[in-house]
């Protein structure tokens, strides 16, 4: 984290102006995050819905509204699908199944600097033929 100050001390026409700035080293804290899902083994053409919740470790405060959520299907993909929370967290994602889907994790992605996405791999197989 960076922060960034000046200050004018005299005459505000004379343009004498200090600034200064200093880093601070800051460790986020992890978030959880709960699952469900509604299949455990899918075929291609199946709609994957996960339902959970994220949740901020106690003391920073309630999970911010539209903290984003997303479900990848397959190793090389960033995500397949997205979503945000509530108020409270809880969350729905889905995911059409296609023949190749092989690696189902979700995770969230919070946008407040002091607080780490968690991920969870879902007990999810594709046993499409």
């Amino acid at each position: 984290m960076e922060f960034q100050a000046s200050y004018d001390p005299g005459d505000p026409d004379d343009n004498e102006i200090f600034f200064a700035d200093t880093t601070v080293a800051t460790e986020p804290v992890t978030s959880t995050i709960s699952y469900k899902v509604n299949k455990t083994k899918v075929r291609a053409g199946d709609t994957l819905v996960v339902t959970g919740k994220v949740s901020w470790p106690a003391g920073h405060g309630p999970v911010v509204k539209g903290t984003r959520v997303l479900l990848r299907t397959y190793d090389e993909s960033a995500y397949n699908a997205k979503t945000t929370s509530d108020a409270r967290g809880n969350f729905t994602v889905r995911a059409r199944i296609r023949d190749y889907d092989n690696a189902f994790v979700v995770f969230s992605a919070p946008k407040d600097y002091y607080i780490a996405g968690a991920s969870k791999n879902l007990p999810v197989k594709n046993v499409t033929p």
